[in-house]
């Protein structure tokens, strides 16, 4: 890097390379090994990852970096240490300055870049005052005066932080933060003011109406509408904020003494002035009602007098009657001695009256057990009757049955017959030829026949005959039984008539 003597575009040439030592005065020199031996992959060394590297090179290059970082300070312009956004802004514009021709100038660049990050620093500190704005605060004038100076503060500590530069373009913009916060604060508690006042208007209104019904209700009182009143005030108090806060509440408190109040208070006077108007007519007549009651006292005074005289005459005469009674207790005494002697006789003709009731209540006794004894013999003749009754009919059932099986037996024998007849019908017609021949022996069969079934028939008929008297006597029996039976029941009901 020394000059060489001579002259020449060579020797001018590297000469002016030379230079550098004028703009680098502290300078070091690092050499580096080839990072690869094949030429192949020196070739590719984008590819290659640096494990694969050859360990001289990978020394060096710890040595260099070592070098670099313990000897590098930040870059700085004035008292400004550049920040890499202030450093990219500076390359920007060194750039700017190349592509149009010109020649960069450090304080023109540096200027550009402060006031960059200044507007920068700017917008950040307002977005974090109307953010970090407490808008949940009572609108007070120093509770939000708190509020304005916390997000002041936080919004300067951002300005500061992001800010570049110590000269007037940072001073101007801080004084442009400083007028947008007076703005923004004026803004806010102008309309903060204006909607308290209006709420308060509200509250005034609903109060004046509520007020105003309590004042004209029927029940109304002067404790009640004292305590509608504190009611009032403690939610106005605890619900609306802002500077006319109490202004208007001292003006609601003053309409309210000369509206509804004062009409209440008025009607309130009224209705005393004639409740005590009530009263002194209440006591007049209290006072008439006393006198009356004087004089009735005084006429009582006379009642007494003569009452106690009406008291002594009937003294006396409660003597007289107390002699008159023991005179007459002397009187019933004698007389209760003469019927206590008549009741011992009267007792004596009744225990004789006993004692012959009980005498006649055995006989009765005797009576009717022989009267049951007769009943229970009679009871005892009904049964065997009734049992003869139903032999008797189950008799005359068996003659009934046994009839009608003759008359079924006798309808059978004239079914042969006739079944006979029949066949002899059929016979003569099949032996029409043989008639001529058999003709006596089908007239004797004949006749044999008909003298069987006739004897036949007149025996079956003399049983019906029998059957038909044995029912007949049995129904005889039957209806006798029954007679019998009817002066039984007709013997024992005039018994018990008798005995009645």
């Amino acid at each position: 890097l020394r000059p060489v003597d001579g002259s020449g575009k060579d020797i001018a040439a590297k000469n002016e390379v030379n230079s550098i030592r004028a703009l680098f005065p502290d300078r070091e020199c690092f050499t580096l090994v080839r990072p690869l031996n094949n030429e192949n992959d020196l070739q590719r060394l984008d590819q290659i990852s640096l494990d694969k590297l050859r360990p001289e090179f990978r020394a060096g290059l710890d040595a260099l970096t070592k070098f670099v970082f313990e000897r590098t300070r930040p870059k700085q312009v004035g008292a400004t240490i550049l920040t890499g956004p202030v450093l990219i802004g500076i390359t920007e514009s060194y750039l700017d300055a190349l592509n149009k021709g010109a020649v960069p100038t450090i304080s023109s660049s540096w200027q550009s870049v402060e006031e960059a990050e200044c507007r920068r620093a700017y917008d950040s500190a307002s977005e974090i005052y109307m953010s970090t704005f407490d808008r949940t605060k009572s609108p007070e004038e120093a509770a939000l005066r708190e509020a304005h100076e916390e997000a002041v503060q936080r919004s300067l500590a951002v300005y500061n932080a992001s800010a570049v530069g110590v000269g007037s373009m940072r001073k101007k913009y801080e004084e442009l933060l400083q007028k947008f916060f007076r703005k923004a604060f004026e803004d806010y508690k102008r309309n903060a003011f204006m909607e308290a006042d209006l709420k308060c208007s509200n509250a005034i209104q609903s109060m004046g109406k509520r007020l105003r019904a309590a004042c004209h209700a029927s029940d109304a009182s002067v404790e009640k509408i004292v305590k509608v009143l504190d009611a009032l005030l403690s939610e106005y108090e605890a619900s609306c904020h802002g500077p006319g806060k109490w202004q208007k509440l001292a003006v609601f408190l003053q309409q309210s003494m000369e509206g509804p109040i004062l009409d209440f208070t008025r009607r309130h006077i009224d209705q005393i002035v004639s409740e005590k108007n009530s009263l002194v007519l209440k006591c007049r007549a209290i006072e008439d009602k006393m006198k009356l009651v004087n004089k009735q006292l005084e006429d009582s005074e006379k009642y007494k007098s003569e009452y106690l005289k009406r008291y002594d005459d009937a003294i006396n005469d409660k003597k007289k009657l107390a002699d008159e009674y023991a005179s007459r207790m002397n009187n019933l005494q004698g007389d209760n001695s003469s019927l206590k002697e008549r009741c011992s006789s009267l007792m004596k003709t009744l225990d004789s009256a006993k004692q012959e009731t009980l005498d006649w209540r055995r006989k009765y006794d005797q009576v009717l057990s022989k009267q049951k004894a007769r009943e229970d013999q009679t009871a005892s003749e009904i049964e065997v009757l009734k049992s003869r009754s139903t032999a008797a009919e189950a008799r005359l059932a068996a003659a009934r049955e046994q009839a009608e099986s003759a008359q079924e037996e006798a309808e059978e024998w004239k079914r042969k017959y006739d079944f006979a007849v029949r066949e002899a019908k059929t016979a003569l017609e099949k032996a029409a030829t043989a008639q001529e021949r058999s003709s006596k022996e089908i007239q004797l069969r004949e006749d044999s026949l008909r003298e069987e079934f006739s004897h036949s028939l007149a025996e079956k008929e003399e049983e019906i005959k029998d059957k038909t008297a044995k029912v007949e006597h049995a129904e005889q029996c039957l209806t006798t039984l029954r007679l019998e039976l009817k002066e039984c029941c007709r013997f024992k009901f005039f018994n018990e008539l008798n005995n009645v």
